[in-house]
């Protein structure tokens, strides 16, 4: 994963910074920037990596659910929604599914098995 900051590229795992000093790096870096830039196919819009959701102490437990919003193209029609790598659930027509909230770090990411395509896991962690 990198981030831009400064016209320079800063890569995990102690990696010197790449910048955009020569035409070809440039050239580079663009194309970097359009692949990033591009729609993923398979997206969850909500909930994003690292958010932290609290559970209510006072709320009946059965209230207490997190709306999983996706998105997926078209030509996707089989989509399933995997949590913590063991529940899975078929979206079908809609874009959306409503999940307990349980206490822990949880794991979401979507897949098309029969397009061999899987989204980026979002990671979340509910108290």
């Amino acid at each position: 994963m990198c981030c831009h900051h400064c016209g320079k590229i800063f890569c995990e795992y102690g990696a010197h910074p790449i910048t955009s000093d020569s035409r070809i790096e440039d050239v580079n870096l663009k194309a970097f920037n359009r692949l990033q830039n591009k729609p993923k196919p398979l997206r969850i819009i909500y909930p994003n990596t690292c958010d932290i959701f609290k559970i209510d102490p006072i709320l009946r437990h059965e209230y207490q659910t997190l709306k999983i919003q996706t998105t997926a193209e078209k030509k996707y029609p089989d989509v399933y929604l995997i949590i913590n790598n063991s529940e899975r659930i078929k979206l079908g027509e809609s874009d959306s599914y409503r999940w307990q909230l349980k206490k822990g770090k949880h794991q979401f990411r979507l897949e098309s098995p029969n397009a061999k395509i899987v989204s980026d896991n979002v990671e979340i962690t509910v108290e």
